[in-house]
């Protein structure tokens, strides 16, 4: 579970330990049985209904690549990425392995492939932070 959208308000810390509450708005990342699986313990009865589901209010999932700078060979943890900009790294490829949700234990290489999860104006603060920018836009 990457976010949870709940009366208007978005949830990042999804940790084991965080509970799904009726109306809640969920977004997963996952390989395609395992969202299979997901949506029909989720929604029950009710997984033919959610296949027309909205949109997740706004969040996007976009791709970028980290070059090699002050960045690179530091963890998820260090770097405090979703504080600087919004944005969540949801998955990396790095030499045809994939790393889906990773932990804050994670080191970023250059030449990682991250794919991220934001609104557009977290994506472009994102972009910014990438460049070695630290006067980001600010989020709004």
């Amino acid at each position: 579970m990457i976010k949870v959208e709940r009366n208007g308000y978005v949830i990042t810390d999804t940790g084991p330990n965080l509970r799904v509450y009726p109306g809640d708005k969920v977004m997963l990342l996952g390989q395609d049985e395992h969202l299979a699986a997901a949506r029909d313990f989720l929604l029950g009865d009710k997984a033919e209904a959610a296949q027309t589901a909205d949109a997740f209010n706004g969040s996007v999932l976009a791709t970028e690549v980290l070059a090699n700078g002050p960045r690179a060979g530091r963890t998820l943890a260090e770097l405090q990425v979703a504080r600087a900009t919004g944005v969540r790294i949801v998955g990396i490829q790095r030499a045809g392995e994939r790393i889906t949700n990773p932990d804050g234990k994670q080191t970023l290489e250059a030449g990682d492939n991250l794919l991220v999860a934001g609104t557009l104006n977290e994506l472009r603060a994102f972009r910014c932070w990438l460049k070695g920018d630290e006067a980001a836009p600010p989020l709004a």
